[in-house]
């Protein structure tokens, strides 16, 4: 620490009082002579009579007083050891009192930092000038200092510290000493580590100081402790000129970018541009750069970086600007600022290339140079050596690849960074990824078998999906299994789903396809693909499922004889018939159930068109399908349609159903006399079943329409005959000719009983007392539709007999009422459902209904 100098006043005549007991003339003459020289100025000559009197007169009184004023002159020729020689050799208690100051003055310019703490310590009590108390100060603070390296001595240094700020403080006030005092209390302070004081010093001397010296100093200082008023400093030396201003500025500008005050460094470019020496320009545009790199500010730091690099920057800070620019351009997708970024690192710091090498790939990508941008980042892959930059190339490559839609080199690429770094921070995501890539291409087998391993791998993580993604991705995973037709895997998957509580209409859908694949019962089947379509009805899949279904209803309708499930089989397929192709065996299979059944006539009908019309070959093959369709044009009322099938039919196929077919449309269409012409013709023909059907119909038209040439007693008789001589195999035709009879005998014989008839008819055809009666029973009971047949003209047959008895029995009104609404109960059951089995029960019972 500089330290300001301390002049010494010079002893005065007072000092020499002439000693009383002198009896040598010559020696008093001599010693008068030489205070007169030294009164007149005369140091040269003075020093030469002193020393030669002091060779004469070696134990004269005066020479404690000569040695004074030798070592007096010796400080005023800054021989500062031969002064402190002659003050050592004065004995003279008084005079050695009167010189201690210029003594500490002597050692203090000899920086006997020691001897002169340890010469003023005793006496400091009686010390009362301030330089003797300056120079104690001072001593105690050099002493310290010297300590501050030794850490078995920091209890000594802070005493010794303290004992020079005490020192300091006397003299806080001092006309001499006040302005070395504070900034050596300062100092202290700061050592001390009392920096709120220090710092409220320093900032006072400086406001005092005008030396640009002194306030470069307290500016200097103050940084270790007040940034913020050292700034100010520094700001007021920098803007002020003089021969500080550079340092300043430069120290200015270290301590803004040490502070990060961007705001400033920008304001004050105008200043740091010219008052910075050239060599901290550059120092000034790495600043100006790497704050604003460091706000992200990626394009207004490109420019100033590159400046500081062109004006020469130095190590290390050329490197961070490079590296810095690099990353600059790499934001800013700009690759000739990468390459001019790149070539300086290449240049000046190849241990950094690699890492240089995967920026600039990566600005590459970013750019849309992607060819360029692979290149690079296989290279690095195939050379590098450093993991981590290794695998933020593979990571940058997988990246590419994906943004290129390359699914399978980036899932290859994936798989190669799982190997390669299985303990990566990224792994996790990686696994991830692999799913994804490997869900966008589902082009083929192999990457249903690449889709299942990377599912399992990643389902093996714990936490590694969210609870509702984990049930996704397992449902998936079976999803996989189906298509690899692993279908033992899957059921177990889809198992553990549905115990777990998940439901879904995709669950149960794989579900169905697993069990068709592993002999699943059809209740199993039925079961999971009835679930698909009530929780999903617009399921993506909907038709093939009803396919399934239709198989399953079917084999359990063949297994059990049910017709329900029959029922739900044809539903089933028909929801699909148009679209998806059917086969012709199951189409036909289809238009026969539904024509059994009165209310899905329509449905026959359409599918029995879309077989059938415009295509003459299985117009002529399928005979027994074409009449069917004609059967079913007349059913609903399209006689006409039914025409423009028979007749062509006829002529080039005249067969006997061809021909009862063809004579039951002429008679829906009212034209009578053919149609019993045609009956006629078949009434004794070979097919029995035939033969039956025209003798009712023929019967029918005779009772029915006078204008039919025919007995109609011989009809009546007719019916009764056909009633009487019930078959199994020829039913419907007895049942309905016994219902027949009744309605024509009771119009002809009003007197008649039309219950009685009618339970004679019931007792007839439920009577099991005859042989012939108990054959008919026994074969219905094993043929299950001719079953289903009589059940329903039976029930037909209980609702007449209810309406009858109702009629004509004597009951009370409520009682007659109760059979009405009994009879109207059993009539409506007839209209739809499974005893709605011919057209001939649904108008029976219509007309009652109605």
């Amino acid at each position: 620490m500089q330290k300001i100098l301390i002049i010494c006043t010079f002893v005065t005549s007072s000092l020499f009082a002439l000693p009383s007991d002198i009896k040598n003339d010559e020696e008093l003459l001599f010693a008068r002579r030489i205070i007169e020289f030294w009164r007149d100025h005369d140091r040269t000559f003075i020093q030469n009579q002193i020393e030669n009197f002091l060779s004469q007169y070696p134990e004269s009184e005066f020479t404690d007083h000569f040695y004074a004023i030798l070592a007096d002159i010796f400080i005023e020729q800054r021989d500062f050891e031969r002064a402190l020689a002659s003050y050592s050799l004065i004995k003279n208690t008084e005079i050695i009192n009167r010189v201690r100051i210029k003594r500490w003055y002597a050692l203090y310019q000899l920086h006997h930092y020691t001897q002169l703490y340890y010469e003023i310590a005793p006496q400091l009590a009686f010390v009362q000038e301030e330089e003797g108390i300056f120079y104690y100060a001072e001593a105690a603070l050099r002493e310290a200092l010297n300590l501050k390296d030794l850490p078995e001595q920091e209890l000594q240094q802070h005493m010794l510290l303290e004992t020079a700020l005490d020192a300091y403080s006397k003299l806080q006030k001092s006309e001499r000493f006040s302005g070395n005092a504070q900034l050596a209390m300062a100092e202290i302070y700061r050592y001390l580590g009392h920096l709120d004081q220090a710092a409220k010093l320093y900032y006072a001397i400086a406001q005092e100081q005008k030396n640009p010296q002194i306030l470069y100093r307290a500016a200097t200082l103050l940084a270790l402790c007040d940034e913020t008023k050292a700034l100010d400093l520094f700001a007021r030396l920098a803007k002020g000129g003089g021969t500080r201003a550079a340092e300043a500025a430069y120290q200015w500008l270290q301590l803004l970018a040490k502070t990060k005050q961007w705001s400033v460094l920008k304001k004050e470019r105008r200043c740091f541009l010219s008052t910075l020496t050239e060599p901290h320009l550059c120092i000034y545009h790495f600043y100006l750069g790497m704050l604003t790199y460091e706000e992200g500010h990626y394009q207004e730091a490109s420019e100033p970086l590159k400046q500081s690099l062109v004006l020469g920057l130095k190590p290390p800070h050329d490197r961070n600007a490079a590296t810095a620019l690099l990353i600059c351009a790499r934001e800013m997708m700009s690759p000739e600022t990468a390459e001019y970024a790149y070539n300086v690192i290449k240049e000046r710091y190849p241990e950094d290339i690699e890492e240089a090498s995967l920026t600039r790939g990566i600005c590459y990508r970013k750019a849309g140079q992607l060819d360029l941008a692979s290149e690079m980042l296989s290279h690095i892959i195939t050379m590098g050596h450093s993991l981590p930059i290794l695998e933020t190339a593979y990571l940058e490559d997988i990246q590419l690849l994906t943004d290129q839609h390359k699914w399978e080199d980036a899932h290859n690429r994936i798989q190669e960074f799982l190997n390669r770094f299985p303990l990566s921070l990224q792994r996790l995501n990686m696994l991830r990824l692999a799913v994804e890539l490997s869900l966008a291409d589902l082009s083929s087998t192999h990457h249903y078998t690449q889709l299942a391993c990377d599912l399992q791998q990643a389902l093996s993580i714990p936490n590694l999906y969210t609870p509702s993604e984990t049930l996704e991705y397992r449902l998936l995973l079976a999803k996989c299994y189906v298509n690899l037709a692993n279908y033992p895997a899957s059921l177990v998957l889809l198992n553990e789903l549905v115990q777990e509580g998940l439901q879904s209409a995709e669950i149960h859908y794989l579900f169905t396809l697993s069990l068709l694949q592993t002999n699943g019962t059809p209740e199993q089947i039925i079961e999971h693909g009835e679930k698909v379509l009530t929780m999903d009805p617009q399921f993506y899949e909907i038709n093939r499922l009803h396919l399934y279904l239709f198989n399953a209803y079917l084999e359990l309708s063949c297994k059990l004889h049910n017709d329900a499930y029959a029922q739900q089989a044809a539903d089933h397929l028909f929801s699909v018939i148009d679209h998806l192709p059917i086969s012709l065996e199951n189409q036909l299979w289809l238009a026969h159930t539904y024509a059994k059944q009165p209310s899905q006539l329509s449905r026959a009908r359409h599918i029995l068109e879309r077989i059938l019309l415009g295509n003459k070959e299985k117009m002529h093959k399928l005979h027994p399908e074409v009449l069917l369709l004609a059967s079913i044009y007349q059913q609903t009322g399209a006689p006409l349609k039914a025409l423009d099938l028979l007749e062509p039919l006829y002529q080039s196929n005249p067969s006997l159903n061809t021909c009862l077919c063809l004579a039951s449309t002429h008679k829906d269409l009212g034209h009578y006399q053919k149609a019993f012409l045609l009956f006629k013709s078949l009434e004794s023909c070979s097919d029995i079943q035939i033969a039956l059907s025209a003798q009712l119909e023929n019967a029918r038209l005779v009772l029915s329409h006078p204008e039919v040439e025919g007995n109609s007693q011989q009809a009546l008789q007719t019916l009764k005959d056909l009633w009487v001589q019930k078959s199994l195999v020829s039913e419907p035709i007895h049942l309905e000719a016994a219902l027949d009879y009744i309605d024509f005998y009771t119009r002809t014989h009003p007197k008649e009983s039309q219950l009685t008839l009618l339970r004679s008819i019931k007792d007839h055809f439920t009577s099991e007392r005859d042989i012939c009666s108990k054959d008919y029973h026994e074969s219905r009971r094993g043929l299950y539709e001719k079953d289903r047949l009589y059940q329903s003209y039976m029930r037909l047959l209980d609702a007449k007999i209810c309406l009858a008895e109702a009629n004509e029995l004597k009951l009370s009104s409520q009682e007659a009422e109760s059979k009405k609404k009994a009879a109207h109960a059993l009539f409506s059951t007839l209209l739809q459902g499974k005893y709605a089995q011919t057209a001939y029960i649904t108008q029976k019972a219509r007309l009652e209904v109605n």
